[in-house]
């Protein structure tokens, strides 16, 4: 097996789970609820490309292909600061609606002025 043969695998990896991070990194730069959960599936996906290539890498990497996984890396960082900022941005929103809610606490009516309340017993 040559060189080449070995490495298609792997560059496939790499190539499969950056466009899914590219995916999710769109995604998050808008972060309404839907495009969460969407982002959630394309990082499973992500996850699942990247565990393939692990079990690809089991000898060092071409210098090509270890560029390759630096450039992957850097992207996965980028979409974990995005996808921690939205959870910060969510759970705040949470809270400041949270203490918006203002409950007015019903009173009970004393009776209008000037009338009375009679009790037989």
């Amino acid at each position: 097996m040559n060189p080449t043969q070995s490495a298609e695998p792997s560059f496939r990896y790499i190539e499969d789970a950056g466009e899914v991070l590219d995916r999710a990194h769109t995604l998050l730069l808008n972060p309404t609820p839907q495009n969460l959960d969407i982002a959630c599936s394309a990082l499973a996906m992500a996850v699942n490309q990247i565990t393939g290539l692990q079990a690809v890498l089991a000898a060092r990497p071409s210098p090509d292909l270890a560029a390759r996984v630096i450039d992957l890396r850097k992207t996965i960082g980028l979409v974990s600061s995005l996808l921690e900022h939205a959870a910060a941005y969510h759970v705040n929103l949470i809270h400041c609606m949270m203490d918006a809610v203002v409950v007015p606490v019903p009173q009970a009516p004393c009776g209008a002025p000037g009338q009375r309340l009679f009790l037989e017993a």
